[in-house]
């Protein structure tokens, strides 16, 4: 549950700072939009604080903001919450030694293990993307293959699918399978 949360930390933290970027210039539906994007994720790995607190900004800026120091302090919660969690799992992995450092034939031999195991969960994902539907377990471990190169086009195809963008989502997992391929027959 640590490198999934690890992975939302790094994943996610662009879109924390852009809470308050948004709020700063009042663009208050970039604002709404990235906020109910992040409730999404975070009610996906169950940090209900934190999807609780992005509920109350989403409902601050409905329909319009009528004082900017409430949705200021809704951001500032925001951000000690995020925080926390990323102290707390950077911690958590440290104290566990998940830092270790792994000898090359090892790292190699887990890429390639990661990615044998991504292959088959990325055809699944897309079968039920075809048919609009994208399955709670599926997108957590997709969250959980954390030892690949991937990362970047792992968390497109998570966010498409979290934000029910299922042609889009088709389309990454298609252009990732191409990817994994390549690679594994390399």
């Amino acid at each position: 549950y640590y490198h999934q949360l690890n992975y939302f930390v790094q994943q996610q933290e662009a879109n924390f700072i852009d809470l308050k970027t948004h709020a700063e210039q009042k663009d208050w539906t970039l604002l709404k939009s990235n906020a109910h994007r992040l409730k999404g994720v975070c009610g996906n790995l169950s940090l209900i604080s934190l999807m609780e607190h992005l509920d109350l900004l989403e409902n601050d800026l409905d329909p319009r903001p009528q004082n900017s120091s409430i949705i200021e302090s809704d951001i500032d919660t925001i951000k000690g919450l995020y925080l926390e969690i990323k102290t707390k799992v950077s911690k958590e992995l440290n104290s566990e030694k998940f830092t270790e450092n792994l000898s090359h034939t090892e790292s190699i031999s887990s890429k390639k293990e990661s990615l044998s195991k991504l292959e088959p969960l990325l055809v699944i994902l897309k079968k039920e993307a075809s048919e609009n539907e994208a399955n709670e377990e599926n997108l957590a471990q997709l969250l959980k293959i954390i030892k690949t190169p991937y990362s970047f086009e792992i968390n497109q195809v998570y966010q498409a699918l979290n934000d029910f963008e299922f042609s889009q989502a088709e389309h990454f997992i298609d252009a990732l399978l191409l990817k994994i391929h390549h690679e594994l027959n390399s």
